[in-house]
């Protein structure tokens, strides 16, 4: 008697199963035989390869793994976060032109630069507003203006893992897995990205809708592929930066003259037809014209209502920037041809590099292979066309005596999108010289080439972020202590507001969403000779927006009126500059206050990097200290940058509570 009928009925079924397995297998055998035979005949000829046959992988083959939409977001979003709470500010463009201006609309006051003095209006108000509405949505959760900071940041950082990923998923649907793999672990080590995705910069909104302009230009020729690529370009050049626009002009050159159609997966070049161009031609300037009125009509509305004239600001911008002779951007610095060149290879390491032999090495591999690779969505020559852009943007800046980081944010994801091409082509063509000298390990000394491409880059990459951090960190670690509970307390003791004061280090003030609202910045001389920001007009309905400031000129000359007697400063910010010494002489235009120990005394000081006597080459990434021993004696050199306090304030402190405790009882 079968007491354990469950144990017969599994029994049974393995049986089947396997019998099963070995017919299923033969049955896959033979067509997979089948298929790889039908994929040679069709495909080996070099000349039909780039034409319009559909080639399609069997169904068996090995698919490389890439994340899902969701997946791939939350992990970019993850990075981008961490990025957004210990990215210092790069640039005192985004403090005096960003944040400050926001602060304004905000909290009623802040600092004002010449470019929002109704006369020039070269910076346009619906950019500011926008975050404006972003800051006062999130001051309900946030506790106090500093934490308001980070959160505002936590939606540039949202704003950019979804741009990016909805890059990475277009490159995996219309160019290649392979290409989507390499691209998505570039971005989420870049350091330039982590710089880059949370900065509040035009350059930045530019780098955003560059990325959605251009994963909707992957797709295959169409009236709305048409209209929304150029949307979102005309977005990122009239809301962001009028130069983005620039990038532009690749697509529409791809779209008018090297038309596209879907075959099935894949992506083919569309035989050209004059009449199909000059169609081509209508619906990108209907597009562009109705992206302008769309974007540009509203724009001017807002700009109006702050400015109480009507202007165009990115024509505004455009005109004093290009075709200024006596004025432009010129007389704030220039740099030598090859700035860019350097700054690429800090922020991207050796995939900059490849990603400046994106075209030489794709060519090269379109040229020694048979046939296109089996996963590859698009044909040669379209992808060889979205390489350009990056090409033309670098060519246009270099060629500027003017040169800033933030002028190649919009094309961040463009370097790392050409060097994932590089890397996939590289992978190519060992695996095809392999064949040829019939060395069987092909694959494999491909896999570990990227392998150790990309381990270099990763340990590069962070040791890049981590530099900037530990190195120029402490200005807004020295401004976040006046949120602390102790400095709260102390400022709250007195009844009016107290100055803080800043000489040489004005331009690292991260702005007053630091500082408590009973603080104010002031400046005092330095050896800058500039224009520095003054304060907006305070007033109702944001007065201060549309009444021309004195003291404002758009050649960056000096006016006295900016700065305030050091007497009226209640605490100071200040970096040791070891070229004074300990000279406290009065008369010094940058005195040492930190040695002032009778005028001042420490609150709190953090590490900054001494440029002129730390190792170059240590500078620039960061390295544990035996390794920067090996490299020199000389290493790293910190100084203090602190946070004073006039010497008997704290006097007065006591009394004024002590006072206060009197009324009290």
């Amino acid at each position: 008697m079968n007491i354990n009928p469950t144990s017969e009925n599994l029994k049974n079924r393995k049986k089947v199963t396997i019998s099963d397995y070995n017919t299923q297998r033969k049955d896959n055998s033979k067509r997979n035989t089948q298929a790889k035979k039908n994929f040679s005949n069709k495909h080996l000829n070099p000349q039909k390869s780039n034409n319009s046959n559909n080639v399609e992988p069997p169904k068996n083959f090995y698919y490389p793994y890439c994340p899902s939409f969701s997946v791939a977001f939350k992990f970019i979003l993850f990075f981008r976060l961490i990025a957004s709470i210990f990215s210092v500010i790069t640039d005192c463009d985004e403090t005096f032109n960003y944040w400050e201006p926001t602060h304004y609309l905000h909290y009623g006051y802040g600092l004002q630069t010449w470019e929002y003095s109704p006369k020039y209006s070269i910076r346009s108000w619906a950019y500011v507003g926008l975050h404006t509405l972003i800051s006062k949505i999130l001051s309900i959760p946030a506790h106090n203006k500093y934490q308001l900071f980070f959160f505002i940041r936590g939606v540039f950082a949202f704003s950019s893992a979804y741009c990016e990923t909805v890059l990475y998923e277009a490159i995996v649907e219309y160019i290649n897995p392979y290409v989507a793999q390499f691209f998505i672990f570039g971005i989420i080590y870049s350091a330039g990205m982590s710089i880059s995705s949370i900065a509040f910069l035009p350059s930045t909104f530019a780098m955003y809708t560059t990325m959605l302009a251009f994963a909707i230009s992957l797709r295959e020729s169409s009236k709305k592929r048409t209209f929304f690529v150029i949307f979102f370009y005309a977005l990122g050049g009239l809301m962001g930066w009028p130069f983005s626009a620039v990038l532009v002009l690749p697509f529409v050159f791809e779209d008018v003259l090297v038309p596209s159609l879907k075959n099935g997966k894949k992506i083919l070049n569309q035989k050209f037809n004059i009449n199909d161009s000059l169609i081509k031609v209508k619906d990108v300037l209907v597009s562009g014209i109705l992206s302008i009125c769309v974007i540009l009509g509203p724009m001017m509305i807002i700009d109006y209502v702050y400015y109480k004239k009507w202007t165009v600001v990115p024509l505004n911008i455009v005109l004093y920037n290009v075709f200024s002779s006596d004025k432009g951007p010129n007389i704030y610095g220039t740099e030598p041809w090859h700035y860019y060149l350097f700054n690429g290879f800090l922020n991207f390491n050796i995939i900059f590099i490849l990603a400046l032999l994106s075209i030489p090495l794709f060519a090269f591999e379109v040229l020694i292979s048979n046939r296109p690779h089996l996963f590859s969505r698009t044909s040669n020559s379209l992808l060889i066309l979205k390489l350009v852009p990056m090409y033309l943007w670098i060519a246009i800046f270099t060629a500027q005596p003017h040169k800033e980081e933030r002028f190649l944010f919009v094309i961040y994801p463009l370097i790392v999108f050409n060097a994932a091409v590089s890397i996939f082509s590289i992978r190519r063509i060992i695996t095809i010289f392999t064949q040829f000298v019939h060395y069987k390990n092909g694959k494999k000394l491909a896999r570990i080439t990227i392998g150790l491409i990309f381990s270099v880059y990763s340990v590069l990459s962070v040791s890049r972020s981590l530099s900037l951090y530990v190195n120029y960190s402490a200005p807004m670690k020295v401004y976040s202590y006046l949120n602390s509970k102790e400095m709260l307390e102390e400022l709250q003791s007195f009844d009016h507001n107290l100055t803080v004061c800043v000489g040489k280090e004005w331009y690292h003030f991260p702005t007053h969403y630091f500082m408590p609202n009973n603080t104010r910045l002031g400046f005092v001389k330095s050896k800058f000779d500039g224009l520095l920001p003054g304060y907006f007009k305070e007033g109702e309905n944001h007065i201060g927006t549309w009444t021309i400031p004195e003291g404002m000129n758009d050649l960056n000359q000096e006016e006295l009126d900016k700065y305030v007697n050091i007497e009226q400063c209640s605490y100071m910010v200040d970096l040791y500059v070891d070229e004074n010494g300990n000279n406290n002489d009065n008369e010094l235009i940058e005195p040492n206050y930190i040695t002032q120990i009778n005028t001042w005394e420490k609150v709190t000081c953090k590490s900054f990097i001494n440029k002129s006597k730390s190792h170059p080459l240590l500078r620039p990434f960061f390295f544990p200290k035996i390794i920067r021993n090996l490299v020199s004696k000389q290493g790293l050199v910190y100084d203090d940058y602190c946070l004073l306090r006039r010497v008997g304030l704290k006097d007065q402190i006591t009394k004024n509570v002590t006072d206060e405790e009197k009324e009290e009882e």
